[in-house]
């Protein structure tokens, strides 16, 4: 994976989902992009270089649960259509090629798939499509090929890294 030669995989890693887990939440949901189970198996749950969270269906936070989070962010979307305050330029999911949340910003932009054909093409939060997978979507992101007008100018670092996420009681 281009991503591990960028996003160096942390020591200990938390909440990496069961086979059982990704079974439920794909009956729930849709088929899971492969690099995506990859990433979650390898990462776990956690913040890259600070800043973009990877929801996670084995997340013990609904912050970054992706069960949770795509049923709240559509919905949020999905008001904001209703309220003409954005535009409706994809469908939302369940619908055809409709959009499905995968992760988040610590500025609150959401990173999106458009779901159609095999899954895997990324979406960052202003509709600025990009046509390949999350991990090449991230790692393109991290070494600078690609740049997302909503993020900010000094992401990423110049030595990105990944904090595992710990719940705390």
């Amino acid at each position: 994976m281009e991503l591990k030669n960028i996003l160096p995989t942390p020591l200990e890693t938390t909440e990496q989902p069961s086979e059982a887990e990704w079974a439920e939440c794909e009956a729930k949901l849709t088929r899971l992009p492969p690099d995506y189970k990859s990433f979650l198996e390898d990462y776990g749950t956690g913040c890259i270089d600070g800043f973009i969270w990877i929801f996670n269906p084995s997340s013990q936070n609904p912050n970054l649960n992706l069960l949770v989070q795509v049923k709240r962010q559509l919905s949020a979307l999905d008001e904001l259509i209703q309220q003409k305050t954005e535009s409706k330029i994809y469908p939302l999911y369940p619908e055809i090629a409709g959009l499905l949340p995968f992760g988040i910003t610590d500025n609150g932009d959401v990173l999106f798939w458009k779901t159609m054909g095999t899954p895997g093409n990324s979406r960052s939060p202003e509709y600025q499509e990009f046509q390949i997978s999350m991990t090449s979507f991230i790692a393109s992101v991290l070494n600078g090929t690609k740049r997302v007008a909503a993020f900010p100018e000094d992401f990423p670092n110049s030595s990105p890294s990944f904090k595992p996420y710990r719940h705390s009681i």
